[in-house]
C-alpha cells in the first residue's frame, strides 16, 4: 500500500524480496523509540546488552526475506484519503 497524488487506484506486481524490504524498514522505524531508551541504557550500562534487541533487524529480514521472496506479491498505489469501496474493488481480483 503507497499512497501518491493521482486520484486512480493502481494495483501492479512487485517482487515479494521488495515487500520483504519494506517491511523491514518499516519495522526498524517503529523501533526507533526504544532503540532510543536502549542507547540511554547501553551508555549507563556499557556491559548490559540484549541480544534480542541487537539481533532483531537481522532476524526479521532473514525471516521475511524467507517467508515472502519468492512469493508473488502487489503493490496498490491509491489517493489519500482513499475510499475504501474503491480500495476493495481494485484489489478484490488479486485476492
Amino acid at each position: 500500500m503507497r499512497s501518491w497524488e493521482r486520484p486512480d487506484i493502481r494495483v501492479s506486481p512487485v517482487d515479494g524480496t521488495e515487500v520483504a524490504a519494506r517491511m523491514a524498514a518499516s519495522l526498524r522505524y517503529e523501533r526507533a523509540p526504544l532503540l532510543q531508551c536502549y542507547e540511554q541504557f547501553r551508555y549507563a550500562f556499557p556491559d548490559r546488552a540484549n541480544p534480542h534487541i541487537e539481533a532483531a533487524p537481522a532476524r526479521e529480514d532473514a525471516l521475511l526475506h524467507g517467508i515472502l521472496g519468492d512469493r508473488p506479491a502487489h503493490a496498490v498505489d491509491h489517493p489519500y484519503p482513499v475510499r475504501f469501496g474503491e480500495l476493495f474493488d481494485a484489489m478484490c481480483p488479486y485476492c
